[in-house]
């Protein structure tokens, strides 16, 4: 997956968010013409902070910046690629997408290594038509298609991997369309930068890949659980349950007389996991696990016996502004 400012799979200039960094502060790359305007003494030092200032931050040594939006220029190494697919466990009844595919080198190796099926998505007709002749070469052009074009434009709700390598700014403008389009379950994995309203579910790093340290982030997308439930064990009296959400993070407590308290919540994809605790329950409580959808929860609690739940009210409020909290 490489990037050039000329054809970021991103909106056209019109649709894109105003600028949020002056061009003043931009951080240019390194002029390395202005080392040779030194007096001949400095030209070493000159050039050694350039190196050294490059290996430690290669992200913004590489970056460049187009319409309010940068992207890494460069390309995901093969070791880092693997790795990228590996976090994700990636398996044949995968189906990747890469945002921004480049020369198309992550969905043919997710295909040719790991039996994925996959879809690249790239902006440069030129790389899409070598991204398909090299998926012609490596024999996995039934497995994997190439799409010319804005990835805010293309479906991507049957992936169940998508990677990425953009800069921290556009992944960030980047997470409310990834949350709202992407399934539950589905596991997004980020070369080196992450979103900072949505934690990742996991990380892990090392010193190699683009010129110092590679750190690769790992989500997996949550089901949308927020607001009001009607909770039913066993055909029983309903419960009211009131579920604040974000992201993957829940927290959640039964409405009534105080007699039963959520003494924990959780979250996993589609997988929920709720501790009830109260006279009700006995002494050690009942944990009540399942799956959910948009309209409906079940599964069953410890004991064995069955729960459903219907959502009476929707909420994605308590998605903006809790991590404050």
């Amino acid at each position: 997956m490489s990037w050039s400012a000329s054809r970021a799979g991103l909106p056209s200039a019109s649709a894109r968010s105003p600028r949020t960094t002056p061009p003043s502060s931009v951080t240019a790359e390194p002029v390395v013409d202005a080392v040779f305007r030194l007096p001949p003494a400095g030209r070493i030092a000159g050039l050694l902070l350039v190196v050294f200032a490059a290996s430690l931050f290669p992200a913004a040594a590489t970056a460049q910046e187009t319409d309010g939006y940068d992207y890494p220029s460069g390309s995901t190494p093969p070791e880092v690629a693997s790795r990228m697919l590996e976090m994700a466990d990636v398996g044949p009844s995968d189906t990747v997408y890469d945002l921004g595919s480049g020369e198309g080198d992550i969905v043919i190796l997710a295909a040719r290594q790991y039996g994925a099926t996959g879809a690249g998505i790239e902006i440069d007709s030129a790389l899409v038509a070598d991204s398909r002749r090299a998926a012609r070469e490596a024999g996995v052009a039934d497995r994997v298609r190439f799409v010319h074009g804005n990835f805010y434009d293309v479906e991507i709700r049957p992936a169940t991997v998508v990677t990425t390598y953009l800069l921290p700014g556009t992944m960030n403008d980047l997470q409310p369309y990834l949350f709202r389009e992407l399934r539950a379950g589905t596991r997004i994995v980020s070369h080196d930068f992450d979103m900072d309203r949505w934690p990742a579910d996991s990380s892990t790093g090392w010193w190699g890949g683009v010129g110092g340290r590679t750190t690769l982030f790992l989500w997996i997308v949550p089901a949308r659980v927020g607001g009001t439930w009607e909770i039913r064990i066993a055909g029983g009296d309903a419960l009211r349950m009131e579920v604040d959400q974000n992201f993957q993070r829940i927290r959640a407590a039964v409405d009534g007389d105080g007699t039963i308290d959520v003494a924990e919540a959780g979250l996993a994809g589609d997988s929920v996991r709720f501790r009830l605790e109260g006279r009700r329950f006995g002494p050690d409580g009942t944990t009540l696990r399942g799956t959910a959808t948009l309209s409906r929860m079940s599964g069953r609690t410890d004991g064995g016996e069955s729960w459903r739940g219907r959502r009476v009210a929707f909420s994605d409020s308590s998605l903006v502004g809790w991590t404050s909290r």
